[in-house]
């Protein structure tokens, strides 16, 4: 018999409360056949203006959202090299088996940035017995499996951004701990985790990784390259079929709207040239985020200059040369770039 009491885990802050409640909407709105649907905010100090917004969803759809906040990282792991800086702002991922009710056997964890555009029963009632985890391949490509991953081209390693998590398996074998014990030993040889989270449960539980259809987390990425573009772009083998790709493009269950370069402006933000970015302003107008003003992000002059030259040459000389930065010049930087996002003000008017 199907299970249809959907658990679902977001990781946010008050910078992406709004996206984090549009996600949820459609989520409710595309999948009413659920007899309840609970959701798990472990949020990072979300205001009580915010908080209200999302109850009001709650009582909207009668639906169930609860709020669990953030554990400060060097208390929670008794390790003082175990911050935010070094884990990321979505370490929560690792711990869900820790944070969430016992009694949950299974959660879903999402990403804020997503929109749910299709039911998940079929998601939701996967056979994950065999495997900790569920995902959709990312295809990092060779050059950053070698450089920056050191994990071997070919071997599956899903996106982050969205992990159906079998917890009864996680906790009954320690695997959180194991996660604890790898972040160790990276720590431990003078290295910093690649990908943060996404990084240690793809290493740590492979190859109880069960490989999801592509429709559960269709990427920006994906839907401004051809599929041989991005197999260029990225220099990917073992992935998914062509005609899987134009399956989950025609298909979609789950728009992940991640920052990509041939984007200006992301889904949430004013006058958005990101794919879904209507049915985004659809989701939103049902929120209470829906009577403030758009989000608008203050770009630099530079920054503006870079988001408008990779659509002043040719497509393929484009993709060549962003090819090139993030398989040859990405991998060497010690910094991690951070998102635009949070430079994002709400108001009227253009950016400055």
């Amino acid at each position: 018999m199907a299970n249809k009491d959907l658990a679902v885990a977001f990781f946010t802050s008050d910078m992406f409360a709004e996206t984090c409640g549009v996600a949820i909407v459609s989520l409710f709105e595309s999948n009413k056949e659920f007899d309840t649907i609970t959701v798990f905010i472990i949020e990072d100090h979300i205001s009580t203006e915010n908080k209200e917004r999302f109850k009001h969803l709650a009582r909207k759809y009668d639906r169930k959202i609860n709020f669990i906040s953030m554990p400060d990282t060097q208390t929670f792991f008794n390790d003082e090299r175990f911050t935010i800086k070094s884990l990321g702002h979505t370490f929560g991922r690792m711990i869900v088996g820790q944070l969430l009710p016992q009694n949950l056997d299974k959660v879903l964890c999402m990403d804020s940035d997503m929109l749910v555009v299709d039911s998940l029963e079929s998601l939701w009632n996967e056979n994950l017995t065999d495997y900790y985890v569920a995902g959709v391949d990312s295809a990092p490509g060779i050059a950053m499996m070698r450089k920056t991953l050191d994990i071997e081209p070919g071997t599956l390693y899903c996106n982050g951004g969205l992990f159906l998590c079998n917890l009864k398996s996680i906790r009954e074998d320690y695997v959180e701990q194991q996660y604890v014990e790898y972040i160790k030993d990276v720590f431990s040889r003078g290295k910093t985790l690649g990908a943060y989270e996404e990084e240690v449960i793809n290493k740590v539980c492979y190859p109880k990784v069960l490989r999801l259809h592509p429709r559960y987390n269709l990427m920006t990425v994906n839907l401004v390259m051809s599929y041989d573009e991005f197999v260029a772009f990225r220099g990917v083998v073992n992935w998914y079929s062509k005609e899987e790709m134009a399956e989950a493009i025609s298909n979609p269950a789950i728009i992940h709207a991640i920052n990509t370069f041939y984007v200006r402006k992301r889904i949430w933000e004013k006058d958005s040239d990101s794919p879904y970015a209507d049915e985004y302003c659809h989701y939103r107008n049902l929120t209470e985020w829906g009577r403030l003003p758009q989000i608008i992000t203050k770009r630099s002059i530079k920054q503006k200059a870079m988001k408008q030259v990779w659509h002043i040459l040719p497509k393929r000389i484009t993709f060549k040369i962003a090819s090139f930065v993030r398989n040859e010049i990405r991998p060497l930087l010690a910094v991690k770039r951070d998102d635009e996002y949070g430079s994002a003000q709400r108001g009227e008017g253009t950016e400055s």
